[in-house]
């Protein structure tokens, strides 16, 4: 995972935060006080699903959160103690993306049920369409799927353009 992230912070220009075998929460602080300081537009902080204090500091110090979730019952289960926990602490800019392209095949839920069942709403959806076979071997390659990828063509890929311009106003 970290040369996954070396690749991709060298083609995107973006700074990576990392400290061997340090302290979780010293390395998410360190990270947003050089944001604060160097005045970045977005901090990306890529969390565990485990309600520890390194977690609750880092969304209490987040302007926006997103959380990704797929089709399965664990998953719609943290969601839904996450939501708990933003509400308690007075949360309210975080953004929920249903990830149906991940386990096309494992569409236990329909969307009505998910959204009773995590007692809020889905701002976005990324298709099951959008399932590519082995994407792993992708992104562990550090390869780019943009629109104009073969893999990408005809997929409407523009849903990632609305997004993406919703989340970074």
């Amino acid at each position: 995972a970290e040369e996954q992230v070396d690749i991709w912070s060298k083609r995107s220009g973006a700074d990576i935060v990392r400290r061997d075998k340090a302290d979780p929460a010293s390395v998410v602080y360190e990270a947003i006080q050089k944001a604060r300081n160097e005045k970045y537009d977005v901090i990306l902080v890529d969390t565990n699903h485990f309600l520890n204090e390194v977690n609750l500091v880092t969304f209490d110090s987040s302007n926006q959160i997103v959380y990704l979730i797929n089709n399965n019952s664990m998953n719609l289960k943290n969601m839904r103690t996450m939501i708990s926990i933003f509400s308690d602490m007075h949360m309210n800019d975080y953004k929920i993306i249903l990830y149906e392209a991940r386990d096309k095949n494992k569409a236990i839920f329909q969307k009505f049920d998910i959204k009773n069942f995590i007692k809020d709403n889905i701002d976005y959806i990324i298709p099951s369409y959008f399932y590519i076979k082995d994407i792993d071997r992708y992104i562990l390659d550090g390869k780019v799927l943009d629109a104009n990828n073969k893999l990408l063509r005809g997929r409407n890929a523009h849903i990632f353009e609305h997004i993406a311009k919703d989340l970074i106003k």
